[in-house]
């Protein structure tokens, strides 16, 4: 198995064919058959580049292809249902496609869902090579592949397999060979948590709260707000959750380079009293330049960690402490101190610093009370006839947040093959105040016109909701509620069965239940794989 390090993409990347250096700049790069695979990570989307420097036939079409398989939940087993694999469509114009294993070399067919996952391919030259050859640019998102909330996942790698395919050379390679059949061996990609803050925007001491910077105006008054074009935007939100709290770069490398080699987190709730050390436990991987070795960290006897090398290299460089806040809730504060390993603990100098934090661990209550008709509740599952053309439906429903911390809410009704629309939704904005707070509705009845249904057809109505809370990489605190009635249009009969349609392959994959072409996995990789041996 073979690892490769990401880098975290301070821009989103554009996936145009074309290897820009901006975009690419100090990218993870690792060989594969026929060329290399360069690799960024943000918090939302993994970005691939498979740079095909032995591919340099311009095939037309789509006779050139890529699988990207991914073990989401990193078991190392082929798990029906969860683990995905990556591919493009059979014909033109080039775009991926997404579906899952049912087992061994066997899947599902291309999933007819809306997802932001792109890829492009080009033909020119690149970092690699000056020669023109074939070109890929993956955006795959996080979410996709097992990774929801990227501050909180255990497992910071990406365990995949690949295969790379082309007409003109003719060549299918799999790297590692047979993947698509035994997940026990598959390669990974090691994924960057954080972003290396710009000097002074992080805090002087405690840098940020995942990629939320510790300072002001970023953090004020225990509430976080971030630019809309910032890696994460928080509108005077709170913390919850699990709170990755990381040092300001440049000031551990002092305290480092001024002997300090323990610390301390103390703690207090309210803005009063006394401080008392944090006492938690978590992992990091340290990278060694070709693996990654998992850290478990902890307190001793003097309720102190150890402070990480700033010159080694972590999956969370800097991190001070992952603080579970799951019961806490309201205004908590944070503090560092620093010692040298000697007998006397000699504290080491560092500026000041209390970090207030607004701590809120509750999530909405979502409640479609009922629909109603003609002002009469309409019961769950029944069929219910519209008197004409204009005639709807509307819904009592309630959203409260116990902390009145309510970021939005939504009520749509979806009905046919994905067909969907909003019948009713609010958000904080509208209700911004000093306090920060907002609590939700009871009881409302939306919308205030009736909702007239497009046609007959089986609906459900999905309220959500989410709760004003992150925990520095997300939002957290998602919830639901449904509600299923059919709703017949005049004149109309009531819906029959539906006749699903089949279902697409991704290029390279056979019809039915005939196992794919075996891939080869050549000996040399990169500019070496030619003359395949």
């Amino acid at each position: 198995m073979a690892t490769v390090k990401s880098t975290w993409a301070t821009s989103p990347i554009v996936a145009n064919g074309i290897l820009s250096a901006p975009e690419w700049a100090a990218a993870g790069v690792m060989p594969i058959p026929a060329g290399f695979m360069m690799v960024k990570n943000d918090n939302k989307f993994l970005y691939v580049a498979l740079d095909m420097v032995g591919d340099s036939g311009a095939d037309p079409g789509v006779g050139d292809y890529f699988w990207f398989s991914v073990d989401c939940n990193g078991n190392g087993a082929i798990t029906p249902g969860v683990d995905v694999n990556y591919g493009i469509y059979p014909a033109l114009p080039v775009r991926i496609g997404r579906q899952y294993y049912l087992g061994p070399g066997r899947w599902t067919g291309l999933q007819n869902t809306p997802s932001p996952a792109v890829a492009t391919n080009g033909f020119g030259p690149s970092p690699h090579s000056r020669t023109s050859h074939r070109i890929w640019e993956l955006c795959i998102p996080l979410s996709e592949i097992g990774i929801t909330d990227l501050g909180s996942h255990p497992d910071p790698a990406v365990h995949f397999g690949l295969r790379v395919a082309s007409r003109n050379p003719a060549f299918t390679f799999d790297f590692p060979a047979g993947f698509y059949s035994n997940f026990s061996n598959l390669h990974a990609i090691l994924l960057a948590k954080t972003p290396t803050l710009a000097p002074g925007v992080a805090g002087p001491v405690i840098g940020s709260v995942g990629l939320i910077p510790a300072t002001a105006p970023q953090i004020n008054g225990g509430y976080a707000t971030t630019a809309p074009s910032y890696y994460l935007h928080v509108d005077e939100a709170a913390f919850g959750g699990t709170l990755t709290i990381i040092g300001n770069r440049t000031t551990m490398q002092s305290l480092w380079a001024a002997g300090a080699r323990k610390y301390r987190i103390l703690h207090r709730a309210g803005s009063s009293g006394a401080f008392t050390p944090l006492l938690q436990s978590w992992n990091n991987y340290r990278w060694n330049g070709t693996t990654s070795t998992l850290e478990s960290i902890a307190w001793d006897s003097l309720q102190m960690y150890p402070l990480p090398d700033p010159t080694k290299d972590y999956s969370i460089d800097d991190l001070l402490i992952q603080w579970n806040t799951i019961g806490s809730t309201g205004i908590h504060e944070l503090k560092a101190e620093f010692f040298r390993d000697d007998p006397a603990r000699t504290p080491v100098a560092s500026a000041p610093q209390t970090l207030q934090l607004m701590i809120d661990n509750n999530i909405p209550y979502t409640d479609i009370i009922n629909v109603l008709h003609d002002g009469a509740p309409v019961a769950a599952c029944a069929m219910e006839t519209m008197t004409g053309a204009t005639d709807g439906v509307q819904i009592t429903m309630t959203v409260t947040d116990l902390e009145a911390h309510l970021k939005d809410f939504t009520l749509k009704a979806h009905w046919g093959n994905g067909e969907s629309t909003t019948v009713y939704s609010d958000s904080y904005p509208a209700h911004r105040n000093p306090l920060h707070q907002w609590s939700g509705v009871t009881s409302l009845v939306v919308p205030p016109a009736e909702w007239v249904p497009p046609r007959t057809c089986a609906y459900q109505f999905r309220l959500s909701a989410t709760a004003r809370v992150t925990n520095g990489y997300t939002y957290i605190g998602y919830v639901e509620d449904a509600y299923h009635v059919t709703l017949i249009k005049p004149g109309s009969p009531i819906p029959g069965a539906i006749k699903l349609t089949g279902s697409i392959l991704p290029f390279g994959q056979l019809s039915g239940e005939a196992p794919p072409k075996i891939g080869i996995e050549p000996k040399k990789l990169g500019i070496e794989t030619f003359p395949v041996q």
